[in-house]
């Protein structure tokens, strides 16, 4: 038997705390007194001995202990429902509740936008489960998952960070759509050329598209690019789809967002393709949306998309 007494209520809070990522904002949605939550938290580390959660300016963080407790109360959680057979509401507003992040649609009928709003159906119809959706930039996306925002979300970035967990769902190619461009993005003084010719418009560097044309204009335009052109910085992506399409700018999109024929459509290189992961943080409720979205079908809806 264990030598140490632990409530599961006290378990089940420090783990939606790490989840939340705020002590505050736990307290609230679980209608405790922040002080209470507090000393209940303090009670356990000085229980085991050990701390448990990291506070900085932005809220908390568990440490490798406290992780690992989180971990192992997630799957306690579980065996305790089934040890004492106790199902979990059909429409329980707290565990049925899910946010997915997502970078921004290029376009309505693009790969993304089709995933989406499959997904969505798909987690509704057949798990029973509500599941908000929100499209903004890659740093606002991490910022979201950080602070509990967001469960999980779809990012065009891998991360090397322990503290989240991904796996890629789509791949498409990137290409560079306006006028004047060359055939081949070798050509570097014809590319040199159109960017003089045109302003360029891209979303800001908060998004991993906008990384990733910055890294293809190094490599093929040079390191002075930026001096060649007119740079505008435009976050939503519809509209710098229709500024390249009406012939007012070049940018980096999607291949899928490129196809008008008044334009030209010049294909980036492989290397430069936009991976979207679905990311999370290695959170019990993160890993729960993350499984859902590969269990029941949902798998095979992302692998042919």
């Amino acid at each position: 038997m264990p030598d140490k007494s632990i409530s599961f209520a006290a378990l089940f809070r420090l783990s939606e705390a790490l989840r939340v990522g705020s002590i505050r904002r736990a307290a609230e949605q679980m209608n405790l007194a922040q002080p209470q939550l507090t000393r209940q938290i303090s009670l356990l580390e000085r229980t085991l001995d050990t701390k448990l959660i990291l506070r900085g300016p932005k809220g908390i963080d568990p440490t490798p202990e406290g992780l690992r407790l989180v971990n192992l109360t997630g799957q306690l959680e579980a065996e305790w429902r089934a040890l004492s057979q106790v199902s979990e509401p059909q429409h329980s507003q707290v565990s049925r509740r899910y946010s997915l992040g997502s970078i921004i649609p290029a376009t309505p009928f693009g790969e993304l936008a089709t995933l989406l709003a499959g997904l969505n159906t798909e987690m509704h119809n057949r798990q029973g489960l509500r599941v908000s959706i929100a499209s903004t930039l890659a740093e606002d996306l991490l910022i979201g998952l950080d602070t509990g925002r967001f469960d999980c979300i779809l990012l065009d970035a891998a991360l090397n960070d322990p503290t989240y967990a991904q796996s890629p769902v789509l791949r498409g190619s990137v290409a560079m759509a306006g006028l004047h461009l060359p055939e081949d993005y070798r050509n570097q003084a014809e590319l040199r050329r159109a960017l003089k010719r045109q302003p360029l418009v891209l979303q800001s560097r908060r998004s991993g598209l906008r990384q990733r044309a910055e890294q293809f204009l190094d490599t093929y335009a040079g390191p002075d690019w930026r001096s060649l052109t007119s740079l505008v910085e435009i976050d939503s992506l519809p509209i710098i789809v229709n500024m390249a399409h009406s012939g007012t700018a070049n940018s980096i999109l999607p291949l899928h967002a490129t196809a008008v024929e008044n334009h030209r459509i010049m294909p980036l290189p492989s290397t430069f393709d936009q991976i979207i992961f679905l990311t999370w943080r290695r959170t019990p409720k993160g890993r729960r949306l993350a499984k859902l979205i590969g269990s029941n079908g949902i798998a095979e809806m992302f692998s042919k998309t």
